[in-house]
């Protein structure tokens, strides 16, 4: 497949990069609350790019 063809069949031709530390604004993860919501971050964005048609590149 050209890239032309993989664009126009919903797919990029470069992944998308998911930067983990985007998903909290805390330096560290001291509670497991933080620890929770990082990771409940984390579950809604992954397959939403991959429902999109976009491979992902975990950073």
């Amino acid at each position: 497949m050209t890239p032309g063809n993989a664009a126009r069949a919903g797919h990029t031709s470069q992944p998308k990069v998911i930067r983990a530390a985007h998903f909290s604004a805390k330096i560290f993860l001291g509670t497991e609350v933080d620890a929770e919501a990082f990771v409940t971050k984390l579950r809604v964005e992954l397959p939403s790019a991959v429902r999109a048609g976009q491979k992902e590149r975990p950073q």
